[in-house]
């Protein structure tokens, strides 16, 4: 194989050993490690070794004077009781203990012998490193995330070494929270089982860092260095990060990420809230509304997207969520002009009218037919789609918002300030499921008027600071220093979601790395 400089093949070049001070030797080289005679060593920090071969079986101990990626150099001291000696082409066993008292025993062959004079020097191949060649996650098979086009760019710290940096990119990320990455930098000594501190260059207040163990490594062609890492300590920031990326850059989902060990739950900033304004949109709001209903089980699967159209959706603005291309939420609102307006709701009771009072029409809006696709659910775009609808409600000059919901999601709609109206029905068109009458007073939204502050601060703080900013809400002075002080309560609102975050985080990679060591 050539140099990518076009210089003799490697096996062409030898270490002329004449030129070079003992304590300088060379051991296995690759393309882009530096080819010039070399007057000193790498710091090792004095890592302990030992070394054992089949004829000498006991745990000789060694200096490590250098290595590579494929191999060591390592000079063996005359020891009283310990004796070693080995001549090109024999197996030794080489044991490495770093500071953490992780211990590896690598298989290496001994390719080079150095010049007489104080101790033995051997240059050492890395047996290993063929075994781990091929393993079986190397091929990125269906059960595996890849993308070398779009890698996450990532620092590497040298375990072996002080304050040395790689640089890396995550190209891949297996079941049970094993991450795959790539380097070009042949300095990096990867040993399975040790640990290995990363620092992945996304935007994080605690800079990215994160800790885990090296589970394989391989060389590949082009000196380039694959290895998969299963976290130990990752934040749930951290992992968040990474999710968001691989949703905007990977094209993953939500979805696909907790098997890998990813809890997506922040990611509507990476998602596009529009109001449709095609025949095609319109097409995509009926689709994803059938695939919804027929996953929630509201109906069946012989249902025709063309039944999920509603004769209100003429009256209606319709918003929706856009992942790239992909539609992944909707949401109708309906604007009645006056009371003899039949609401979409208003039809699901007996006699196509409510059993209760409700504010007059013309101060409502309707809201309806919601769906998310399956694979976006249980993160934040719910509150990014409720953010938004209730911003068009402000803006209209409304004061409700009146909706049904099933037992199921009436809890979730009662922490954004939904209260019930008494009004309860079973809905013919959706199986007959039980759904409830809620309603929403803007003052709610506003002026946190009956929902706790907490909730108040993380739903709607950021919409209704920035209607301010923008002249676009005006408050009292009682009800601004009323806002000052929930202001405050931001910090421990947000301070109480990310711990609570964190701690179900923890206990999802406590249960990935609890299924793996079942497996192994």
């Amino acid at each position: 194989m050539k140099n990518n400089d076009n210089r003799e093949p490697i096996d062409a070049i030898g270490l002329d050993l004449q030129k070079l001070p003992p304590e300088s030797w060379r051991p296995f080289e690759v393309e882009n490690q530096r080819k010039g005679e070399r007057i000193g060593e790498r710091e090792l920090e004095r890592i302990p070794a030992w070394v054992k071969s089949v004829k000498y079986p006991q745990w000789a101990p060694v200096k490590l004077r250098d290595y590579s990626v494929l191999g060591f150099g390592i000079q063996y001291d005359s020891i009283p009781g310990k004796p070693f000696s080995a001549l090109i082409g024999e197996d030794v066993q080489l044991k490495i203990v770093d500071h953490l008292k992780t211990e590896s025993i690598v298989k290496c062959r001994i390719k080079n012998t150095g010049l007489p004079g104080k101790g033995l020097r051997l240059g050492l191949r890395r047996m290993d490193i063929q075994s781990l060649m091929e393993p079986a996650s190397m091929g990125f098979p269906g059960n595996y995330l890849s993308n070398r086009e779009n890698p996450v760019d990532v620092k590497v710290a040298n375990p072996f070494l002080y304050d040395e940096w790689a640089d890396a990119g995550l190209i891949g990320i297996g079941p049970g929270n094993e991450w795959v990455f790539e380097s070009s930098d042949t300095a990096l000594l990867l040993l399975p089982g040790h640990t290995l501190r990363l620092f992945i260059q996304l935007p994080m207040e605690n800079g990215g860092m994160c800790s885990g163990d090296i589970v394989w490594t391989s060389v590949r062609e082009g000196d380039r260095i694959l290895f998969s890492v299963r976290w130990s300590d990752i934040p749930f920031e951290l992992s968040n990060a990474v999710g968001e990326y691989l949703l905007q850059s990977w094209g993953c989902s939500p979805g696909d990420l907790p098997r890998y060990g990813i809890m997506l739950k922040r990611f509507k900033e990476q998602l596009r809230f529009r109001f449709i304004s095609t025949q095609h949109e319109y097409e995509q709001v009926l689709e994803l509304r059938r695939n919804a209903y027929v996953y929630a089980g509201k109906r069946d699967e012989s249902t025709e997207v063309e039944q999920l159209a509603s004769m209100t959706d003429k009256y209606s603005r319709i918003l929706a969520a856009f992942h790239h291309d992909t539609m992944v939420a909707s949401l109708a609102l309906t604007f009645p002009n006056n009371d003899s307006f039949r609401l979409r709701s208003e039809d699901s009771f007996p006699g196509n009218k409510y059993p209760v009072a409700i504010p007059p029409k013309g101060k409502l809006l309707e809201a309806h037919s919601l769906c998310t696709h399956k694979d976006f659910r249980g993160g934040d775009l719910f509150q990014g789609m409720m953010v938004h609808a209730l911003r068009c409600l402000i803006l209209s000059d409304r004061r409700w918002a009146i909706t049904l919901v099933t037992d199921q999601l009436l809890p979730l709609y009662q922490r954004f300030g939904f209260r019930k109206t008494g009004a309860t029905t079973s809905v013919p068109s959706l199986n007959n499921i039980r759904h409830h009458l809620i309603a929403l007073d803007t003052h709610t939204v506003t002026n946190g008027m009956g929902l706790n502050p907490l909730d108040w601060e993380y739903f709607y703080g950021e919409l209704i600071r920035d209607l301010l900013d923008k002249r676009l809400l005006t408050l009292s002075t009682w009800r601004n220093v009323v806002l000052y002080y929930r202001a405050i309560m931001g910090g421990f609102a947000k301070h109480w979601i990310k711990r609570r975050l964190e701690k179900q985080f923890r206990a999802q990679v406590r249960k990935a790395l609890e299924k793996e060591k079942v497996n192994d």
